[in-house]
């Protein structure tokens, strides 16, 4: 029950959210993603009906998870994948085989490290908890991106009849439009 209302009290600090514009660096960014870490708690917490015990024990496997798999994602050349994989018919087959190499080892280190951390979960919560969390997360991560789809096509049409302004650049992350707004979070 505490974490309930700690997850809604954070969901509500969501309201400030509306009188910032987002600049994409400085405050405002850093803002816009403890706001939406905080919305991503909340869902959680509430699909998944923790208890204060089942909260206090998964939200630091939780995020001991997350900071591992960032990292994990962070190793992984990026640049470099793009650019073989733009000029695939232009790789030797030396080349393409230690593509398909990397690729598949980064794999496997994802997979390793879910195997791993569904354990741990496993040891803090039921089954389907843990079964839950992966749908959760995907809805969260749906509603995310509808919302922001909606706000750039409603910024669009705003922009073709030259109300766009600075301060609706991103008019989906308000608290009237922001993926809890609404939606039980």
């Amino acid at each position: 029950m505490k974490y309930l209302f700690i997850s809604l009290m954070a969901l509500s600090s969501l309201t400030s959210f509306s009188q910032h514009p987002d600049t994409h660096n400085g405050k405002h960014g850093s803002e816009m993603h403890d706001q939406l870490q905080a919305a991503h708690v909340g869902f959680i917490t509430n699909k998944l009906s923790l208890t204060e015990a089942e909260a206090q024990a998964f939200w630091p496997i939780y995020h001991a998870y997350k900071t591992e798999k960032k990292a994990l994602i962070s190793q992984q050349d990026k640049k470099a994948m793009r650019k073989n994989m733009q000029s695939m018919d232009k790789l030797s087959e030396k080349e393409a085989l230690a593509l398909l190499e990397k690729m598949t080892s980064h794999r496997t280190a994802m997979l390793s490290l879910e195997q791993s951390y569904q354990s741990k979960y496993l040891a803090v919560l039921p089954a389907n908890k843990v079964l839950m969390l992966h749908h959760a997360e995907m809805q969260f991560k749906q509603r995310v991106m509808q919302r922001l789809k909606r706000g750039h096509e409603q910024g669009a049409s705003k922009g073709k009849h030259g109300k766009r302004g600075r301060s609706s650049r991103h008019p989906n992350i308000e608290m009237g439009h922001y993926p809890g707004a609404g939606m039980g979070f």
